[in-house]
Formats: structure tokens, sequence, C-alpha cells
């Protein structure tokens, strides 16, 4: 009767340790599998001039590359750029769209992209903002009346140099 009772509890006990180890390798899988993936469509260029803005476009598609629509996408802007809106759900093609603005200062920005809630996956942009130029000097404005006229038959009709009339 106990070598019974005995097997039975080792029976027990490897029951739940399979388990347990299915649970993990679950535990483990079932994320990477419904893991979603974030690429860049459209953002900054490695260089832009102080004051821009434009139009910064992601896609979130699952492990096997279906459109993910209603995922929140959060962007992060850091270091002289600014996002609107800060968080943007996907549309029924998984694509989210967002618009970035450069400050006035130089400088290396950054924009970090990334499902709400979740660290991953995630892509930083990152850009260069040049000062901005200053814009040329206006010309004086000059009172007409203050200039004098000349007198087209009074000007020599010819510019050719002089010549050396002592030859």
């Amino acid at each position: 009767m106990i070598v019974l009772a005995a097997r039975r509890g080792i029976a027990v006990m490897e029951l739940v340790v399979v388990a347990l180890i299915v649970g993990v390798l679950l535990a483990i899988a079932i994320p990477r599998f419904t893991r979603p993936s974030l690429d860049v469509l459209q953002g900054p260029d490695a260089e832009i001039p102080a004051g821009a803005s434009g139009t910064l476009t992601v896609r979130v598609t699952s492990w096997r590359g279906a459109a993910q629509p209603g995922v929140p996408v959060a962007f992060e802007a850091r270091n002289g750029l600014a996002v609107t809106p800060e968080v943007a759900h996907t549309d029924s093609s998984g694509i989210a769209t967002a618009t970035w603005f450069a400050g006035p200062a130089a400088g290396t920005a950054t924009i970090r992209v990334h499902v709400e809630g979740r660290d991953t996956p995630s892509v930083t942009l990152s850009t260069r903002t040049r000062a901005a130029t200053a814009p040329p000097a206006a010309a004086p404005v000059v009172d007409s009346a203050a200039v004098p006229a000349i007198d087209s038959a009074a000007a020599p009709a010819d510019s050719a140099p002089a010549r050396d009339s002592a030859r």
C-alpha cells in the first residue's frame, strides 16, 4: 500500500513538473509570436533646418506581417524636437502618423517611437538640426528725387581705352 501511494505521489509530482515546464515554455513562446513589429515609413532627414516640420509615419504589423489596427504608438521627442500627438492609434492599415517640429537651436535631436506600454519594439530616429541663417540685409531705400539725372548726350560714346597719340 505504501509503495502504491508513493508511486502515485511521484506520478503527481512528475505531472506538476511537466505542467510547469510547459507553462514556462508557453510564457516564452506566446509573447514571441504576438510581438508586434514597428517600421518607420517617413520621418525627419539626417539633417534638417531649424524651425522645420514634417510628417512621421510608422506601421505596426504582427510577427507574420499583418497590419495591427488600433495599437497606441507613443512618440517621445528630445533635444529640440517636438512631436504632436504624443500618442497616435494605428488605422486599419496599421499606420500611425504624427507631426514633428524642430526648434530654433542647432544640435542633435532624437525621436523614440514605441508601442505604448511596451519597451519593445521601439525605434529611435536621430537628426541634426542646423542653425537658421540670418536673412540678407535689405537694400536701403533711395529717394529717386535725390539721384541726379545723367545726360546721355554728354556721356562718351566709346568706352575703349585712349590711344597714345605721341607715337
